[in-house]
């Protein structure tokens, strides 16, 4: 379902139903507050774990003497976090035969052992993020390495009729059940708050079994 069609289905569910809904744009009442609790709903399903479909990998070339890059400015990422087993370096000159992992270390493990960073030159092999967010390496790069890394990405935002979530099609039901059980609250609709919230349960519990790493599909939803 698309942001349109999601709203559409909370309204339904909520059981407002006195007139169909067209578009989102320049909408007030009721419509605007669903609108925004489907916006809610979603962002607060893709804060709650690391998602596979939050999952993305990047490539980037390193500038020849620059030790930090923030991911939104330097490379247009929207990164919410780092796997660090996965960060590697390679010269493009030799090719991905030089692959080599970077050792990713704690920013307070990072700025204790390398206090001045950008007084060094060479192929780097330590990298950290700031609290920030800018990932920084241990000296400032002798050549245009290529840097090769996985992370997890912020939340979207949903805006135009037909944006789409970025979860599967099949778990949409998850945003709508979400938006259900904030008009309920909103509404003192304690009925409605039971049917919404064990629905929206099942959801991410199905959404659990198929959309997390294996090691992380087992632990308690919090």
């Amino acid at each position: 379902m698309n942001y349109l069609e999601l709203v559409r289905r909370a309204s339904r569910e909520c059981g407002i139903t006195n007139r169909d809904i067209i578009t989102l744009d320049g909408q007030t009442g009721e419509v605007l507050r669903v609108k925004e609790w489907v916006n809610s709903a979603y962002e607060e399903i893709q804060n709650q774990r690391r998602w596979d479909w939050l999952w993305r990998k990047t490539s980037q070339a390193l500038v020849i003497g620059t030790n930090e890059y923030s991911p939104t400015t330097d490379w247009t990422l929207s990164t919410l976090e780092w796997s660090g087993e996965t960060l590697k370096l390679h010269d493009p000159a030799v090719g991905v035969t030089d692959r080599q992992p970077l050792n990713f270390v704690s920013w307070l493990d990072f700025s204790a052992s390398y206090q001045s960073p950008e007084s060094q030159s060479g192929r780097p092999t330590v990298a950290a993020v700031r609290p920030d967010g800018v990932i920084v390496f241990n000296v400032l790069p002798d050549k245009a390495y290529v840097f090769e890394g996985e992370y997890y990405k912020t939340s979207d935002v949903l805006s135009a009729n037909t944006d789409v979530p970025a979860m599967p099609a099949q778990y949409h039901m998850a945003i709508v059940w979400g938006a259900v059980m904030l008009y309920a609250q909103y509404e003192e609709a304690g009925v409605l708050m039971q049917t919404a919230s064990g629905n929206l349960s099942r959801f991410i519990g199905l959404m659990m079994v198929t959309e997390l790493p294996i090691s992380m599909a087992a632990s308690p939803l919090a």
